[in-house]
């Protein structure tokens, strides 16, 4: 983002001295949030507009465009607007001024789904924005892919942003800015290099120290799984704890496993009922629409120590993430009726193996496979019938069975490794998203005699 002493050098090249931004996400990721923050570091005004007033139209709000001064933000909510795509209907052209280039040979319906806001109207007016200088337009949406592109093409649009649910550190960051004391930084945290944060401010009460308070901010981080949980939801859960950190990072964890439980999927249950019409990979249950993945932890216990190794693949040299080792799995498809389906079809066609049973179910992993679409990662500890293990444990280990019964697709893969669990706490192989702390869970939940057990 340029600051608004740059504008000699706009001026200079004949660039206009103006900001277009989309931010776009879930709702309760802080997409108005950030735009109050950006206004507070340009030292700005802010000028929110509600599109979805009643009465408001195109002549409407271009008089209030008319009146905002120079020098400031202007936020709107273009979902309020429920401005249809080109297509979506014929109607009148828009004007030429709105609409340039091969724009102009699209049909569009012009009046909102929901206001008297048309489109054309909307494009005009923020093409109004660029002559006064200083301007910074945000727009939000929780959805940028049901806005006409023509909203977000260059010159209107210079940056666009996804504004996601809380990741990593950020749990951390967010539990430190309700028990740290107000300053006058603009931070209250910062990252280190070992990916703990560092407070820039003095605890909020004196009962409690800076030490606890980064100890409790990571507990409470390493217990909401990443992808899963917007601010506001984590917000709302904080305020329950506001003056007592000590049981927010302690409660959490069952907190979170009553969220996400209700989320659980059998993996015999039918899943034609919950598909989206129109999506093949999509399903949808309490509200959400995501798709599904499914990964198998395959334990062999089969060399001399008899110490549990967990099946790796790595990835194609040529595929994406390139190198980068993972489980057996992938996305449930259209042909699969049930996640056991799934399952087992992965399972052959990664691995070579064939599925006997599912031993355990791990617990669920929420993924933002696409700016716009979450997965929710089902994992497995299963038992696959080439290397089923002895019986007993006087009995003769299996030997060189493992490695030999593996048959990994070339397209996809090009190796595969049988990991201790040493081998993965000490990042032996380098692995996707949540894959490393989905294998340690499953070395919790594994001791070396429950093998033998049906």
């Amino acid at each position: 983002m340029e600051l608004p002493g740059t504008k000699r050098w706009y001026e200079e090249r004949g660039i206009p001295y103006r900001l277009g931004i989309a931010l776009h996400g879930p709702p309760g990721t802080g997409k108005s949030r950030l735009c109050h923050g950006i206004a507070s570091m340009l030292c700005l005004d802010i000028y929110t507009i509600s599109l979805g007033s009643s009465g408001l139209d195109d002549n409407g709000l271009s008089a209030l465009f008319q009146k905002i001064p120079e020098r400031c933000i202007v936020l709107e909510d273009i979902d309020e607007a429920g401005l249809p795509k080109r297509g979506d209907d014929i109607s009148s052209q828009p004007s030429q001024e709105a609409i340039d280039g091969n724009e102009n040979a699209k049909t569009y319906n012009t009046e909102s789904a929901h206001g008297n806001i048309s489109l054309s109207g909307c494009l005009n007016i923020i093409d109004g924005v660029a002559p006064q200088d200083g301007r910074v337009l945000i727009m939000t949406t929780n959805n940028i892919g049901g806005l006409d592109s023509a909203l977000l093409r260059a010159g209107r649009v210079d940056m666009k942003a996804f504004i996601g649910p809380v990741h990593g550190i950020m749990a951390q960051e967010l539990f430190s800015m309700f028990y740290l004391a107000p300053t006058d930084e603009k931070f209250m945290a910062v990252r280190q290099a070992t990916g703990s944060i560092q407070p820039l401010s003095l605890p909020a009460s004196d009962e409690w120290t800076l030490d606890n308070l980064v100890h409790l901010a990571t507990q409470f981080a390493d217990n909401v799984p990443s992808g899963w949980f917007t601010p506001a939801s984590l917000q709302g859960y904080l305020l329950r704890y506001k003056d007592d950190p000590v049981s927010a990072a302690h409660n959490v964890r069952k907190w979170v496993d009553q969220t996400i439980s209700s989320f659980t999927i059998g993996h015999g249950q039918d899943l034609s009922s919950l598909r989206v019409s129109g999506l093949p990979y999509q399903f949808r249950l309490h509200g959400e629409t995501f798709s599904i993945r499914v990964s198998a932890v395959i334990f062999d216990g089969a060399n001399i120590s008899y110490e549990l190794r967990v099946l790796l693949l790595r990835r194609a040299s040529h595929g994406t993430d390139p190198g980068l080792w993972d489980l057996p799995g992938g996305t449930v498809e259209p042909t699969d009726s049930t996640v056991y389906d799934a399952l087992k079809r992965k399972i052959q066609e990664k691995s070579g193996l064939r599925l006997l049973r599912i031993n355990r179910a791990l617990g669920l992993r929420a993924q933002m496979r696409t700016e716009q679409a979450k997965c929710v990662a089902f994992p497995y500890i299963v038992c696959v019938s080439e290397i089923e293990v002895s019986r007993f444990p006087d009995e003769p280990p299996l030997g060189g069975k493992c490695d030999e019964s593996v048959r990994i697709n070339a397209e996809k893969h090009q190796d595969f490794a049988w990991a201790t669990e040493d081998q993965v706490r000490r990042d032996a192989y380098l692995m996707l998203g949540d894959q490393k702390a989905t294998i340690l869970e499953a070395f919790a939940a594994t001791p070396r005699s429950s093998l033998w057990e049906s």
